[in-house]
């Protein structure tokens, strides 16, 4: 009886073993094959996290439509902390919501495809994920997530998976594997429509059958497609009135898109955006802590969040909220809060450290980034006051060079002459805003003239 006890035992213990073994070769096997994907807008502003999955030995790969479906550039980080842009789009289908797409490569780079299995999973069986959510930085590694099959569901005439395998913000594009390493689906969200079912663990995957019915070779940039595609995107719309300054009908149509889109976190931190340019403080909070709400992992939200608090001089609040961003994922965005509330307090030194380290990261975003100009503005005004006008100059030289209608780079300017007993091309400098400043900067630079220049 021992002997067969004791033989029980070594075989139950070893399979579990070889189980655990097994699974750690699969992901060992899997992760080349999986990478993250970060989108930007016109300006270079992050607009999206995912993940993404290889197809192909020549950089052909997948991902959910909607993690590129507003950019006007991208990039990936593969598993091993190399960096791609994403060249051009092969072929997308929005209501699949799949996008397949071409990284730009040097000749003779090799990537690891995955492999398909294009059948349906049956109900129970056993799966697991491998993706990259937005609480891991640039160095970060791959999330793995064990779970079932729990359900099929055919909505709208697709088929969709239903995993209780964990997945988040970051996962979406990310994928799903049979026991045996095989890609059996993409993850792309939640069944979940209300806010009390969000933590109910219905995670949605795209079956890899659908993979292969994209056939087309459109080889379009993302530009072209965002421009052709988002004509009648209310979000954009949004964006596009924001940036107008229509700030009232940048609302209603948010407004109306989360009639049909409760769970859009993005929308609600628009939202919340918009309230803070209306200087509606109460509204704007609540709908950043919507947007929260609906994704506590939203990193952007965080920092819009402590941005909108810095600008009206809650400090504290400000910085909690962006540590909370923080523990999800660090960007320029952070340092730049942190600068922002030293600038506030005047503790130059300090901002001048936190704005230097946001515009190293912003170089390493993105190329051509309007917030970078209000960075770079006031890191010069750090530098400018804690008397290093030289540095202060070459910052507002850059500043101008790229941005020559921009009003305030040139009063700065003009006020590091002063002091260095250059009235005369100082002067010259605040005329200059007069030619194309904005009201606010017009105002500015003719105070100066009226107290320096006569």
């Amino acid at each position: 009886m021992k002997t067969i006890l004791v033989t029980f035992l070594i075989f139950f213990y070893t399979d579990i073993y070889s189980q655990v073994l097994n699974l750690a070769t699969l992901i060992k096997k899997n992760d080349p094959s999986v990478f993250k994907v970060f989108a930007y807008d016109y300006s270079d502003n992050s607009i999206s996290q995912g993940s993404g999955i290889f197809i192909s030995t020549d950089g052909i790969a997948i991902t959910n439509f909607h993690v590129l479906e507003n950019a006007d550039s991208a990039y990936i980080i593969t598993f091993d902390n190399r960096k791609y842009l994403i060249k051009n789009i092969v072929d997308y289908d929005q209501k699949i919501d799949l996008i397949k797409f071409k990284i730009s490569t040097v000749p003779l780079t090799n990537f690891k495809p995955v492999g398909l299995n294009t059948m349906i999973p049956s109900k129970g069986n056993e799966v697991f994920t491998i993706s990259y959510p937005s609480g891991l930085n640039l160095e970060g590694g791959s999330t793995v997530s064990k779970g079932i099959i729990s359900g099929i569901r055919n909505i709208d005439e697709i088929n969709l998976i239903q995993t209780t395998a964990n997945i988040t913000h970051g996962s979406s594009g990310g994928g799903l594997f049979d026991i045996k390493g095989n890609l059996i689906g993409i993850t792309s969200g939640t069944f979940a429509n209300n806010f009390e079912d969000l933590h109910a663990n219905l995670n949605k995957v795209i079956p890899s059958s659908y993979i292969l019915k994209l056939k087309n070779k459109l080889n379009i940039s993302l530009k072209i497609l965002k421009y052709n595609f988002n004509a009648e995107n209310l979000i954009f719309k949004a964006t596009e009135e924001e940036q107008r300054g229509n700030y009232e009908i940048s609302k209603n149509i948010l407004l109306s898109y989360l009639m049909n889109n409760f769970n859009s976190p993005r929308a609600w931190m628009k939202l919340g955006n918009i309230y803070s340019k209306l200087n509606d403080q109460e509204m704007s909070r609540m709908h950043y802590n919507m947007a929260i709400e609906i994704d506590s992992t939203y990193f952007s939200a965080y920092y819009n969040y402590a941005i909108s608090e810095a600008e009206k001089g809650y400090n504290e609040f400000a910085r909690s909220l962006a540590e909370k961003g923080a523990n999800y994922f660090i960007n320029s965005q952070y340092y730049y809060v942190l600068g922002y509330i030293e600038l506030n307090k005047k503790e130059y030194s300090f901002a001048e450290l936190k704005l230097t380290k946001c515009v190293e990261l912003i170089n390493k975003e993105s190329s051509n980034n309007k917030y970078k100009r209000t960075v770079l503005y006031e890191l010069a005004y750090c530098k400018y006051k804690l008397l290093k006008l030289q540095e202060s100059k070459i910052i507002l030289e850059e500043l101008i060079n790229s941005y020559p209608n921009y009003g305030f780079p040139f009063i700065l300017y003009g006020d590091i002459l002063y002091d260095l007993n250059d009235s005369i091309h100082a002067c010259e400098m605040y005329k200059k805003v007069l030619l194309f400043g904005n009201n606010k900067e017009k105002k500015h630079a003719q105070n100066r003239i009226q107290e320096l220049c006569n």
